[in-house]
């Protein structure tokens, strides 16, 4: 088992910064960039769970970008969906009730991987 703090180094190789460092505070706001782009499968479960240790343990709300569904639901409990082409948001609110209820048809075709139901999403449990 790969622990948190060894893992956050081992995240660095010149992408991002050690999720260690995270500066918690209303009038500090931290921005980290991605260390996930390129991980296995297995990494970047522990990176999600080193996420949503991180969050627990401080206290804080994270911001996470990201297009990687099994993420998306392993750590999101809100959600922002942005339109390229309006330039607007076009939903919000948890993955899990956006992809059961989400009428918008670009929000459902980025949750199912453009399939019709959830059954297209694939395991995120």
């Amino acid at each position: 088992m790969v622990r948190s703090r060894e893992f956050s180094r081992r995240c660095i190789d010149g992408r991002a910064e050690r999720l260690g460092e995270l500066s918690p505070g209303p009038s500090r706001p931290s921005a980290r960039r991605s260390c996930a782009a390129g991980l296995d499968p297995i990494s970047s479960r522990l990176l999600d769970d080193l996420i949503l240790q991180l969050r627990d343990s401080l206290g804080a709300t994270l911001v996470v970008v990201s297009h990687e569904l099994a993420s998306i639901f392993a750590i999101g409990n809100n959600s922002v969906f942005l339109d390229a082409d309006s330039r607007t948001m076009i939903a919000s609110g948890n993955p899990r009730d956006l992809l059961a209820h989400s009428t918008n048809p670009t929000v459902r075709r980025f949750l199912t991987r453009g399939g019709q139901g959830e059954e297209s999403a694939g395991s995120h449990g």
